[in-house]
């Protein structure tokens, strides 16, 4: 025999509202790009102090949310576990630009498989995204990897999205003591290939933007892409706003006006 559930019997309306929402939750694990080309000056004051920049504008937007932080160049590093506390991820942060990888080089499809196998273990499976920092100085040869690695994204549901920190025109990679990486006696110039970026965003359901000096690169990425792709929830039960003390009081004042009407033919 099922459960009776009394309802209130008195005058009510429906109500909706901003309370009743429940803020999504949801994971962003952010892939950063750390490689010797993220040294290049074309983004102030380099390109991997700006990324950190971005990270902690970042992560003043998506409070409440679990955020954790691969590093790679060569070979992906776990380097800030998914958490909640935004000031411990910031902790981190303070430690990037001393960190040293073992090799050098950047495998951007290993990066972003290591970061699908960190979301994969862990023990709450919440909606989750990725967020791929780089500045997208992608050799030919590691293109049909990368859109093999998104597609497998898309098939698992993790939305992409990625940050361009770099330019189009590039600049030339410094090395330690003043001088530049070159090949066969030239410069070699790293550049931006925001097309590239933005394709394979498109293809696993996400977004792409180029790091902009105003904040419509994360209006881009979270506002109108991440927040949208986990919208807060309503809540299951509907909510009332009860109207019997407005007709107890409409009551007692009838009766009030009642008596005095008594009195005054009296």
């Amino acid at each position: 025999m099922g459960t009776i559930r009394h309802q209130p019997s008195g005058p009510r309306i429906p109500q909706t509202q901003p309370d009743d929402l429940r803020p999504a939750q949801f994971d962003v694990l952010v892939v950063l790009d750390i490689s010797r080309s993220m040294q290049a000056t074309d983004i102030a004051p380099n390109r991997l102090q700006r990324a950190a920049l971005e990270l902690h504008e970042f992560l003043g937007l998506a409070q409440g949310s679990r955020v954790g932080i691969v590093v790679y160049g060569a070979r992906p590093h776990l380097f800030a576990p998914l958490t909640n506390d935004a000031n411990a991820v910031r902790f981190y942060l303070q430690h990037l630009e001393s960190l040293v990888l073992p090799t050098h080089g950047t495998d951007h499809a290993a990066a972003l498989e290591f970061a699908q196998q960190e979301l994969a273990a862990r023990e709450q499976a919440l909606p989750a995204a990725v967020l791929w920092m780089t500045d997208g100085d992608i050799p030919a040869d590691q293109h049909a990897a990368l859109q093999t690695r998104v597609q497998t994204l898309q098939t698992a549901g993790i939305p992409l999205y990625s940050l361009g920190v770099g330019t189009e025109d590039g600049e030339a990679i410094p090395l330690p003591g003043g001088k530049w990486l070159e090949h066969d006696g030239q410069a070699v110039r790293s550049r931006l290939d925001s097309t590239l970026l933005q394709s394979l965003t498109a293809q696993a359901d996400g977004a792409y933007s180029a790091v902009k000096d105003d904040a419509s690169d994360w209006k881009t990425l979270y506002t109108n892409g991440i927040a949208q792709a986990f919208p807060a929830t309503s809540s299951d039960a509907q909510q009332w706003r009860e109207l019997y003390v407005w007709a107890l009081l409409l009551g007692m004042v009838c009766a009030w006006l009642a008596i005095r009407g008594r009195k005054n033919e009296a």
